[in-house]
């Protein structure tokens, strides 16, 4: 067992809850920008370009994020 360092947890828990924090908006932003896409296709228009490349890029981008929020919270958990 290592030696932990006074302010490190705490930065950690910070990084955590950013890494957390930021995916959780932009999975809800993809979700959003779907629903919005399915609406107007169920009405009969043709969905923006925008609505549709919003979800394709920034919904791995929240997995990857999420992904290294995961890694945080088991390095804090296996620290303690």
């Amino acid at each position: 067992m290592g030696v932990s360092q006074p302010g490190k947890g705490a930065a950690e828990s910070g990084a955590f809850t950013w890494f957390a924090g930021l995916a959780a908006v932009i999975a809800v932003l993809c979700v959003v920008c779907g629903v919005v896409m399915l609406i107007l296709k169920w009405s009969g228009f043709h969905p923006w370009s925008f609505l549709t490349q919003v979800p394709l890029i920034c919904l791995p981008i929240a997995f990857v994020l999420l992904i290294v929020a995961l890694v945080l919270a088991a390095r804090r958990r296996r620290s303690l």
